[in-house]
């Protein structure tokens, strides 16, 4: 696999990635996973959230492409048992990513940091790429 960087990614930045067609931060994003250079922690919260999001039929995600992200995520990331935050979430499906995050002292990459609390380390797509690219 080479060097890698690690990351915890939001399902929103996955579906993005897996749904366009041209370039964009999530399609690239989704990408440096594939290729090995991102390596993505995660706990069984954010797994089943994962296969439930990208599963469902009105995203029309190809079954092969999420197949194989779910394989790569699997065989490649870290499945990591994170610490209860004592936060408030606005949506208590966000709390798996930020702890994860917290945990392993790494970028949460989402395309809604507005809920989550004010970090240096949450980052947009387009942000974590510049730093990723830095």
């Amino acid at each position: 696999m080479g060097a890698s960087r690690l990351v915890v990614m939001d399902t929103n930045v996955l579906v993005s990635g897996l749904m366009k067609m041209q370039s964009s931060p999530p399609v690239e994003l989704v990408d440096l996973v594939a290729e090995g250079l991102l390596r993505v922690f995660y706990d069984t919260r954010i797994m089943a959230e994962y296969r439930d999001v990208l599963a469902r039929p009105q995203l029309k995600l190809d079954p092969r492409k999420r197949s194989d992200l779910f394989q790569i995520i699997t065989t490649y990331g870290f499945d990591v048992d994170p610490p209860h935050a004592d936060l408030d979430f606005p949506d208590e499906s966000d709390r798996p990513f930020y702890e994860g995050a917290e945990l392993c002292f790494c970028p949460l990459v989402t395309g809604n940091k507005r809920h989550f609390p004010d970090r240096e380390w949450i980052l947009s797509p387009a942000e974590y790429l510049e730093m990723f690219k830095e």
